[in-house]
């Protein structure tokens, strides 16, 4: 809305609402759905994560985009045509029943726009970084940023600190505080067998045995365990019972009826009409820690041992593993969406964009701020787990924003060098991307006084996603597009209008539609007179070497003029700088020739020089009578270059 906004007060008075609103969109709709799709897109790709929390928080955020983006195209541009209307009928912006007093004689219409501060800023700020010393102490210190941030990524914590999800001074935080520091917490972790295995047969008997021997050998576990098997093994060999064969299920059936041994019945599971033993279980106690890092490695380990040691479909559960899954597939989730992000913002700002090389600056400006991000993390000691990846998913789709504006508007520009753009971006999108970013700041600042730390944690990593975000949007990004000098400068001859309206004099008239090879040749020096340090040269649309000639012939080194006496003045071919003509009151008066140099006329003798003053002020009154009868100028070049005397 800022952009709209912004570009609504750039448009000139004069123009029609829907002139005016066509051209706000066509000018920032572009650059507005681009980033809108980029967020879009970042929001679409994460919720196909593995996380059910960040799926339902990507898809309500999509929604919250898409319908945003509607509002403000619809609704939002629909009033901001209303208020155009308010604006051209004289009345005032708080209070639309009071009509503005008409403006004073020479003083500015107050609707007339104002030079905001925040623009001239901004184009300070950009001439400042296009300087060659600032150049090199930006690129230098980006580097360096990209620097610190690679190391952060090595160094990123993964651990999940259960008291971030509870209040400063709630019962659950000192409960969880108390346990870890005055008693051990032991989880009871099962080996579960759920296979087609024959427990009748000896060598199945065995490998039941050995899942206890896999648990206790691990190091995240302890040297303890307890098995239905081992104990039922004890009981046959105490009273010398048959378990083998067809006398395992009646023996079992008797064991697990002996009051010390009952216990052992909810480790077991037997088929509903009872002649088969269906599936069975053995625990064991992983090692008391409260770190994230070791509970996912006691979870990953034991399948891993599992896996390769024991022969039986067997596999290890316990209730905290739903909680320690997370801890093991986080970097991973969190890698994988970020590199389907970069290249989906690849895909959706190369048609925008249109520039191969600042699509793919803008890809690497937002790996560069993710990787500083982690540093960021690391130094607030935030771990990655699935609070901060949250942020981090949001963080894919608001770190595109500050960046892509800019480059948009880099590319639109029509000015001829990569300095020059660089200014124009900065000064026309600047203001509106930094008021942007201070505004999401202002709507996360309330979180940095929450009396959770999970969302404090929001807080820094919001803070962080709008600081690199404008510095590399406002700062960093700029710098590299002012690089891209060996980029071809897209040339455009100015027009009539453009250069007439530099000089402070309105040379065409809107209706005017004639040919330059139509006109006469002198111009009306009556009404267009120009400094004498400048010179206006006319130059025929095929060649600008060329004078203007009615006459369908090639261009003669000598022409005739006809004077009032029936004699004949020459004027020489253009090969000099500067002449003069007397006039009747012997003042000098410069003419504009047909090409770079002017073409003078002299007199040869004192009479013909008379004679020829006559016929000039002749000719200038006949052409001013043609422009009062016809309302135009006698003399438009189609083309007009300042030349430096």
């Amino acid at each position: 809305m800022f952009i709209l906004v912004d570009e609504l007060d750039r448009q000139p008075r004069h123009l029609s609402t829907t002139e005016r609103i066509k051209a706000v969109m066509k000018r920032s709709g572009a650059t507005v759905t681009m980033t809108t799709v980029t967020d879009l897109v970042a929001f679409a790709v994460s919720t196909s994560t593995s996380f059910p929390a960040i799926r339902y928080f990507s898809i309500y955020a999509a929604l919250t985009v898409t319908c945003s983006f509607l509002m403000v195209v619809t609704y939002f541009v629909a009033i901001m045509s209303y208020d155009v209307r308010r604006i051209k009928s004289g009345r005032r912006d708080c209070l639309p029943f009071c009509l503005a007093p008409p403006p004073v004689k020479g003083a500015p219409a107050w609707d007339e726009p104002i030079p905001q501060t925040s623009n001239r800023v901004m184009e300070y700020w950009a001439r400042f970084l296009t300087h060659p010393i600032t150049k090199v102490v930006v690129i230098c210190f980006s580097l360096l940023l990209l620097g610190a941030g690679i190391y952060g990524v090595t160094q990123v914590d993964e651990t999940f600190d259960r008291n971030i999800l509870a209040k400063d001074d709630s019962y659950l935080k000192r409960f969880l505080s108390a346990q870890e520091k005055h008693f051990e917490l032991s989880i009871p972790v099962s080996i579960v067998e759920s296979g087609k295995a024959d427990y009748e047969m000896d060598s199945t008997q065995e490998y039941i045995r050995e899942l206890t021997d896999i648990v206790t050998d691990n190091k995240h576990y302890r040297n303890q365990s307890l098995s239905w098997m081992n104990s039922f093994s004890q009981y046959a060999k105490m009273y010398k019972r048959n378990i083998q064969g067809p006398r395992f299920l009646p023996e079992l059936k008797a064991f697990l009826r002996i009051p010390d041994f009952s216990y052992f019945s909810q480790d077991l599971k037997f088929s509903k009409d009872g002649t088969k033993l269906e599936a069975s279980r053995v625990l064991g106690f992983m090692k008391s820690s409260g770190s994230s890092i070791f509970q996912k490695n006691s979870m990953l380990t034991l399948r891993n041992d599992l896996a390769k040691k024991s022969t039986l479909d067997a596999f290890p559960i316990a209730r905290p593993f739903m909680f320690f899954e997370q801890y093991a597939i986080t970097s991973r989730e969190t890698i994988r969406n970020l590199i389907i992000a970069a290249l989906a913002v690849l895909v959706v700002t190369s048609p925008f964009l249109v520039d191969c090389t600042v699509t793919i600056l803008v890809v690497l400006n937002f790996a560069a701020l993710i990787c500083e991000l982690f540093g960021l993390m690391f130094i607030w000691n935030v771990s990655l787990n699935s609070v901060s990846m949250i942020n981090l998913v949001m963080a894919i789709g608001f770190a595109v924003d500050y960046s892509a504006h800019i480059a948009h508007a880099y590319v639109v520009s029509n000015k001829l060098t990569a300095n020059e753009r660089v200014v124009d971006a900065l000064s026309t999108l600047g203001a509106s991307v930094f008021m942007g970013g201070f505004s999401t700041f202002l709507g996360m600042i309330v979180l940095a006084f929450a009396a959770s730390e999970i969302f404090r944690i929001f807080f820094r990593m919001f803070l962080g996603i709008v600081v690199f975000g404008l510095l590399h949007g406002l700062c960093i990004m700029p710098v590299y597009l002012s690089l891209l000098r060996w980029r071809p400068a897209v040339i455009r001859s100015p027009s009539v209008r453009d250069i007439a309206e530099r000089l402070g004099s309105k040379l065409l008239p809107d209706d005017y539609c004639e040919p330059c090879s139509s006109l006469p040749l002198e111009p009306d020096l009556s009404k267009d007179r120009v400094d004498n340090n400048e010179d206006l040269a006319c130059t025929s649309e095929k060649s600008d070497t060329r004078t203007i000639d009615d006459t369908p012939a090639a261009t003669k080194p000598e022409e005739s003029i006809p004077a009032a006496n029936g004699n004949e003045e020459s004027i020489p071919s253009a090969n000099k700088n500067e002449e003069s003509i007397p006039t009747a009151n012997s003042k000098k008066e410069f003419i504009p020739a047909a090409n770079k140099n002017e073409n003078t006329a002299h007199a040869s003798n004192g009479t013909d020089a008379n004679k020829d003053e006559d016929t000039s002020a002749n000719k200038n009154e006949e052409q001013d009578s043609t422009h009062n009868a016809t309302g135009k100028d006698p003399w438009v070049p189609s083309v007009i270059r300042i030349t430096r005397l």
